[in-house]
């Protein structure tokens, strides 16, 4: 094991009786896998974040082969491992020069594979044209396809009252069967802008 952590892979049996194959994922820093989802063809895809700037294993061709200089900070990356556990198939950093991590992944009916987390810098964290997006960028979402070679679409938002701020975290993530895009996140009053039909219009009910 490099750095004091690095990332597991594990694929467990449904009765949770046997291991079939546990890789390590990571480089000479400290590395973390947050989100784990199957593909079509059994390839495992998942999502962390890594300080191993000048190490962590890309594959070529993918959108971001290289860290943004990000050296001992924190930086999102994205992986596909082959079903066996045995060769990384596509590997990507999804970074800006300041700290980002993707907590969860998900899988779209085309494959796309969709990251959502944490960005330092909102500001260079790209975003696509006509998307919802807000001044405070400090969560994002971003769709790659499935050899995540090129960013589909991409927005950064928050808040500087707690839903992506210094106290706000994502907390969960689901890409549905139509391709609707759903999380959740702490949030505080004044937060994201609510719909004018929300359940609730403040907080601390």
């Amino acid at each position: 094991m490099n750095g004091s952590s690095d990332g597991l892979v594990a694929k467990i049996a449904p009765s949770l009786g046997s291991i079939f194959w546990t890789t390590l994922l990571g480089g000479s820093g400290d590395d973390m896998v947050y989100g784990v989802r199957v593909n079509d063809d059994l390839e495992v895809v998942v999502s962390g974040a890594t300080t191993s700037a000048d190490d962590f294993p890309t594959t070529t061709g993918v959108y971001q082969e290289n860290s943004e200089g990000n050296s001992g900070g924190l930086d999102a990356f994205a992986a596909v491992i082959n079903p066996s556990g045995t060769a990384l198939v596509h590997s990507t950093f999804a970074s800006t020069a300041a700290d980002d991590q993707a907590f969860f992944v998900d899988l779209d009916n085309d494959d796309n594979i969709w990251i959502y987390g944490r960005t330092a810098d909102g500001e260079n964290w790209p975003v696509s044209e006509g998307v919802f997006t807000t001044d405070a960028k400090s969560f994002f979402i971003t769709q790659f396809n499935p050899s995540l070679s090129e960013v589909v679409v991409s927005t950064s938002f928050g808040s500087d009252q707690g839903f992506g701020g210094s106290a706000g975290n994502p907390v969960a993530f689901l890409v549905d069967r139509c391709d609707r895009v759903y999380i959740s996140a702490y949030s505080a009053a004044g937060g994201l802008p609510l719909t004018d039909d929300a359940l609730f219009q403040t907080g601390g009910f």
